[in-house]
């Protein structure tokens, strides 16, 4: 700790004169300007030089002390202050010191309190082997050095030779202190305030020992309870090899009814299903079964708040495991989530093992590369892209839905208005799975205009066979050619009928219009009216008009 150093000026001196608040008396105590007599009358000397002082007590300036010779002294203020201490240590005798301790925080070593401690006497500036400390207060046989700083500390030399000389030295800090300050509170600040710390004590060598000891103590136990542990973590590991091997032994899962598949299919996403990854084994159902519910879960659920919106909360796939639908699909004894040093002694015996949950997150990894999702701060969303496209599919998946729905119900009229002989052995099922003439694809797999081509053609169908509407030869496969040849032969009959109706209306006409011509061929001449012959009247002519 370094304090800037204080100069003494002789009198007349410029403005950079300090002025001294302390003067020496003959009898070597110090006083201070106030306890003093104006001028050259305080018989005072500087506690640095030795030099008289006089002492300035006007009214205008500082009261203070400075050099009657004018002559430059350097350190006056430190000496003095040296000396006051001095004198302070060896009036009060008692003085608080510092605990003496090693280490810090928890690991701190605490060999002595320090605290209050009261002296027998004091000794005055006594020579040592290379250093004099400033005082030295007894208590019974033990001795302490005592050194007051005011701008500079023990340098290392002068610590080396206190070590040397074995005898606890303690050095405190008066650099702080104000130049006016009191007798009272340097008092203060000297025996208990002050900052000080230890230059020398032998029991801080015991307290290093000490700490040293607990250090290893420490590094002791810290290395068994270090060792212990991974005797732990390599039981529990053993006992994770062996209920994952049990596990994986178990009987391979059987296909079964996929209840997604449905829900998938209608949003076009089935193909992003049964994909191969690492892991798949540790599951207890088909690859399909647990890929299918993730992606239910991660895009048909949310989508359910369409339109797309970009304030998804998405979905952790952990949750898929821990609360979701993953969770009872994993095999009984498989751990769900391994710790990656966990995972890496695990593999050392089980060479191809993968965690559920890293199974899951290497299908999502295919699912991003696909485009299906997208993933932020460990989150997977649904992008905007795949959310436009399951509505698309959707809309067209319940068109095409609406359309086979459509060609069953016409087929199935068309079929049920036959008699029983003749649709016996006619299977809609079957129907709806062979290729139709004309289409040269099964009814159930025709798409958007051919859909509709097809319930054209049904619908005109079942307007013939109604009556009415244009005459067709194509049955579309169903048991429909009695029928339609019954049809197109109550037509021919009705055309013969209305042919011979014609022909007669037309031989009609024709007799009333030869009549017509004979009429107007005789008109003026006389002619009787002969009886009517059922419903016609005959005209004769005349004697006179055969003639």
């Amino acid at each position: 700790m370094m304090r800037p150093r204080a100069l003494c000026r002789g009198a007349g001196g410029g403005q950079n004169d300090v002025f001294l608040p302390l003067g020496e008396r003959p009898d070597g105590s110090i006083v201070r300007i106030g306890e003093v007599e104006r001028g050259l009358a305080c018989d005072c000397r500087c506690p640095g030089c030795g030099g008289r002082l006089v002492a300035h007590k006007g009214a205008r300036k500082e009261h203070h002390f400075q050099h009657h010779a004018r002559a430059a002294c350097s350190g006056a203020y430190e000496s003095a202050l040296h000396k006051l201490a001095k004198q302070i240590l060896d009036r009060e005798l008692f003085l608080v010191v510092p605990p003496v301790t090693f280490g810090d925080g928890e690991d701190e070593v605490v060999e002595s309190k320090g605290g209050r401690f009261a002296f027998d006497r004091a000794e005055l500036e006594i020579p040592f082997p290379g250093f004099q400390p400033d005082v030295i207060l007894y208590r019974g046989q033990r001795r302490l050095l005592v050194e007051v700083m005011v701008t500079h500390a023990a340098g290392p030399e002068k610590q080396a030779r206190i070590a040397a000389s074995d005898i606890a030295a303690v050095e405190i800090d008066l650099g702080a202190l104000h130049r006016q300050a009191d007798d009272a509170t340097v008092t203060s600040a000297l025996c208990e305030t002050a900052p000080r710390w230890w230059l020398h004590n032998a029991r801080l060598d015991k307290a290093r020992a000490t700490w040293e000891a607990n250090a290893a103590e420490k590094v002791r136990r810290a290395a068994e309870a270090a060792e212990r542990q991974a005797r732990q973590a390599q039981a529990r590991i053993d006992r994770d090899v062996a209920r994952i091997r049990r596990a994986l032994a178990g009987p391979a899962p059987q296909p079964g009814v996929n209840r997604h598949r449905q829900a998938l299919d209608a949003a076009g996403l089935w193909h992003q299903v049964d994909l191969p990854v690492d892991g798949e084994g540790c599951f207890a159902v088909p690859r399909a079964h647990w890929q299918a519910a993730a992606l239910a879960a991660l895009v048909l659920a949310p989508m359910k708040d369409y339109p797309f919106s970009d304030r998804q909360e998405g979905i952790h796939p952990a949750a898929l495991i821990i609360d979701g639908a993953l969770g009872p699909m994993v095999r009984p004894g498989i751990p769900a989530f391994v710790k990656e040093e966990a995972l890496a002694a695990i593999t050392q015996q089980i060479g191809d093992f993968v965690p559920p949950y890293q199974a899951l997150q290497a299908y999502l990894a295919l699912l991003a590369r696909a485009g299906v999702l997208s993933v932020r701060k460990k989150r997977w969303f649904v992008t905007q892209s795949l959310w436009t496209s399951v509505e698309h599919t959707r809309e067209t998946t319940a068109r095409r839905k609406e359309q086979k729905a459509a060609i069953r119900e016409l087929a199935e009229r068309l079929v049920a208005t036959l008699p029983a002989q003749e649709k016996a052995g006619f299977s809609m099922v079957q129907w709806f799975g062979r290729p139709l003439p004309g289409f040269g694809m099964p009814p159930g797999s025709l798409l958007d205009d051919e859909a509709d081509d097809l319930i054209g053609a049904l619908k005109a169908i079942a307007t013939m066979l109604a009556g009415s509407g244009a005459v067709t030869e194509q049955s579309l496969g169903l048991p429909l050619g009695p029928a339609m040849t019954r049809e197109r032969r109550r037509r021919q009959d009705k055309a013969r009928e209305a042919a011979v109706a014609r022909e007669a209306l037309a031989a009609a006409t024709r007799e009333q219009d030869r009549l017509e011509a004979l009429a107007q061929a005789n008109r003026g001449r006389k002619c009787c009216r002969l009886p009517a012959r059922g419903h016609r009247w005959f005209w004769r002519r005349c004697a006179s008009d055969a003639l």
